[in-house]
């Protein structure tokens, strides 16, 4: 691969400075100074005084400079907000709350579903965390071929391997199925992380080294994610989601293939409207999709389909999911009314009395008992990590 085509595409110095872009999640409060401009020295030679200068000072424009909300809670630390900022603040992380939990309701990561099931647990939510590099896609690859091509042919490949669907309309269903999962937020993060890694430790493998690779990597995978889930193989896979940087430097190639297939794996077994559709079978159906899945993006990247971009602000991750939920809209599981998601009483795997005991009250049924409960807005204890 040309060297300038690694991963020191995305080195620090191609990354703007702080001052030059709004790091504000949400919006940006402008300040104003008014600056002086340099004293100009103008003669009064032409007037016939020679004895003395005239400073002339002009005001430069009034140029707004932009401060980020988190810049501002940094400042006002300690310090009273008046009523309209402390309003701005509030407003804006509803705002955003609100627009996270309508995107989990349609697919998005939800934190607080972890497949270890400890409600306390936080290191899974960095599977779903701004990856601050992002992959996305060019047009074409470098031999001319659309890039979209290879994803929608590899899931095609997967779909025809997997389940040998015959019915023309089954196997579309099942394709545009792992295609979204191919495609998500967190999959394209995973093998940023992977490739970012392969590249810079220059493991190099011909496509038959990379092969054997993956395929020795396949039992370990199985073993950690399939076997029967104790203390010690929770451990050993959270080990693999977020290291330090010290612990990184000494991995093998093997250990960087499990880090992707473990995070995609965990991702794919989050339950979400789209989950059904994710479905492989066996534990071996589900290492072979993975460890294809790896090798296929590793062509892309190889034959430049792959650009990296920078994500600076949880804002613009948003935005990426968001992108993510329109070019894959569910289908026959949920209606959409007015933007948010409206499931029938029949869909609900839910009793009259467990949705009585939720919500405070049956709707269309006029049933409801002593005690207002507001909206739930709250992402879990690990929202927080989102949310920041």
């Amino acid at each position: 691969m040309d060297s300038t085509n690694s991963i020191q595409r995305s080195s620090a110095a191609d990354i703007p400075s702080p001052s030059s872009y709004h790091s504000g999640d949400e919006i940006s409060v402008a300040t104003v100074e008014t600056s002086v401009g340099n004293s100009q020295q103008a003669s009064d030679d032409a007037k016939g005084n020679s004895t003395g200068t005239m400073s002339v000072r002009t005001q430069a424009p009034r140029v707004p400079k932009f401060k980020s909300l988190k810049a501002i809670e940094k400042e006002t630390i300690g310090k009273c907000l008046s009523e309209q900022s402390y309003r701005i603040f509030r407003r804006t992380h509803l705002t955003r709350r609100a627009k996270v939990s309508r995107q989990i309701l349609l697919g998005r990561g939800d934190p607080s579903k972890t497949w270890c099931n400890d409600q306390d647990c936080y290191e899974e939510a960095h599977i779903l965390m701004n990856p601050t590099v992002y992959l996305i896609n060019f047009q074409e690859s470098h031999v001319g071929i659309p890039v979209e091509d290879y994803l929608k042919e590899f899931a095609d490949a997967m779909a025809t391997k997997l389940f040998g669907i015959q019915d023309v309309k089954v196997k579309h269903h099942k394709v545009r199925g792992l295609l979204s999962f191919i495609d998500s937020p967190p999959v394209r993060g995973a093998f940023w992380r992977f490739i970012g890694n392969y590249e810079m430790r220059e493991f190099d493998l011909s496509d038959e080294e990379f092969q054997e690779a993956l395929e020795e990597a396949r039992p370990v995978f199985q073993d950690i994610m399939f076997g029967v889930k104790t203390s010690t193989r929770i451990q050993t896979a959270h080990s693999y989601i977020n290291p330090e940087d010290t612990v990184l430097d000494g991995w093998s190639l093997e250990q960087f293939i499990l880090r992707f297939l473990i995070c995609c794996e965990m991702w794919r077994q989050q339950k979400t409207p789209r989950s059904e559709s994710w479905k492989i079978g066996s534990s071996e159906g589900v290492a072979q999709f993975l460890t294809a899945m790896l090798f296929n993006y590793k062509l892309m990247w190889r034959e430049d389909c792959l650009e990296d971009d920078i994500i600076y602000t949880n804002k613009e991750w948003d935005q990426v999911w968001e992108g993510w939920l329109s070019k894959y809209p569910l289908e026959d599981l949920d209606q959409v009314i007015d933007g948010e998601v409206f499931q029938t009483r029949d869909s609900i795997e839910k009793s009259e009395d467990e949705v009585l005991e939720e919500v405070g009250y049956l709707g269309g049924v006029g049933v409801r008992d002593e005690c207002y409960k507001p909206a739930q807005w709250s992402l879990g204890k690990q929202g927080n990590i989102i949310m920041m």
